[in-house]
């Protein structure tokens, strides 16, 4: 396991909700960065929670002076000293598509020099990864725009508030086919809070609990 935890995936995914939630489970135990580099969708980004992340002991890179969507050469130097930490753990919040894979590709170089954790965010119920082929299409897209090797699987299958328990059995069993065909092993299982643990104990293991940080109410 390395302290340089890299996760993309595409809108809708959850993927930033869960870099919120393993940013402020990380920071209970050692300093943390969440480097917001996302690109890609100007809402529901990790930089909107910076003050809720500051208040539980994340240090976040990407705020209003930092990452813009629509200027994209304006990344700051400050994250490439956060690549060559070595004892707090980063986290980058990276956009799943071409162009975030392109924005992380500016780091390859560097992050390629030393252990990492890519993971690819997966949700079966959202366009584009809703079978294993698309899965590992989209995995082989990342891989070659960002120069970079996932290595590991989250399933964060949802429909929001209305999730139930077969949604994450569906990308649990859709994972597994990808796992099966790629040897990229599943690290993750995104649980809701609302959701009975008791419903998938025994089925589903690597369960990760989630707050919904991201969302309103409303939606």
């Amino acid at each position: 396991m390395s302290n340089l935890k890299i996760v993309t995936g595409h809108y809708g995914s959850g993927k930033t909700e869960f870099c919120v939630n393993y940013a402020i489970q990380s920071a209970k135990i050692n300093p943390t960065t969440l480097i917001d580099l996302d690109i890609v969708n100007p809402y529901f980004r990790s930089r909107e929670q910076e003050a809720l992340l500051s208040s539980k002991g994340v240090k976040v890179i990407g705020g209003s002076k930092g990452i813009e969507a629509s200027d994209m050469p304006a990344l700051p130097s400050s994250i490439y000293g956060q690549i060559d930490e070595r004892f707090d753990t980063v986290i980058f919040d990276v956009g799943g598509d071409a162009n975030g894979a392109r924005a992380l590709s500016r780091y390859s170089g560097l992050i390629s020099k030393r252990d990492y954790d890519m993971y690819i965010v997966i949700n079966a119920n959202r366009p584009l990864t809703q079978t294993p082929e698309q899965a590992i299409s989209y995995i082989d897209s990342i891989q070659a725009k960002s120069r970079l090797k996932i290595n590991g699987l989250i399933n964060s299958t949802h429909m929001l508030r209305e999730t139930v328990a077969a949604d994450i059995i569906k990308g649990y069993e859709l994972c597994s086919r990808v796992q099966e065909a790629t040897q990229i092993p599943i690290a993750f299982n995104v649980c809701p809070p609302f959701l009975n643990i008791g419903e998938l104990e025994g089925i589903i293991n690597k369960l990760f609990r989630i707050q919904l940080y991201m969302r309103p109410d409303w939606l």
